[in-house]
Formats: structure tokens, sequence, C-alpha cells
């Protein structure tokens, strides 16, 4: 299901994160660096749990900042995953 997100919501969104806290933030920023990347690879340069990632990620996807880039290997797993790519630039 594609959902079309206008751009002042994103905005919106944008503006909630700065005031909601860094991790929404940060969990995107990593995900614009390292381009294609899974859960695992984002809390690894983060520092961060896998838990903790997986729920920003989420709440990212959800407002069309984050958008989900297929299936791959995990390079640090080996194990079937999905990958995110950032969906809007902020």
């Amino acid at each position: 299901m594609k959902t079309n997100v206008t751009q002042t919501s994103i905005l919106a969104y944008a503006e909630e994160l700065e005031r909601r806290g860094e991790q929404q933030m940060d969990v995107y920023r990593a995900i614009r660096l390292l381009g294609s990347c899974n859960n695992k690879q984002i809390a690894r340069n983060l520092r961060i749990a896998s838990s903790t990632v997986s729920a920003r990620v989420n709440e990212l996807r959800k407002c069309g900042l984050v958008v989900n880039d297929g299936k791959g290997y995990c390079a640090i797993t080996g194990k079937l995953t999905l990958f995110w790519k950032v969906g809007m630039k902020l």
C-alpha cells in the first residue's frame, strides 16, 4: 500500500521530530549516510539497540521520510532482512 504524504505534512513531522528528541533524527541521518541499509547496520553505526532502531524506522517510515528499499542479506548476520533508504530529504 502506497501512501501519499504532502510536503507540508513532512515538514510538520520534521519539526515534531526535533521536539520529540534526537533519536529519530539520528536514525534518519544514519540512513542518509549509509544509503541502503538494514536495522542491524543502523544500530551498529549508532551504537544503540536494534529494537530502538526498529521503532524509530517505523516512525520515520509512516511519514515518508524513510522507505523500503527491498530485501537483502545482512552483511553482519547473513540473514535476509528489509533494507531502508531515505524517502524524502530534510
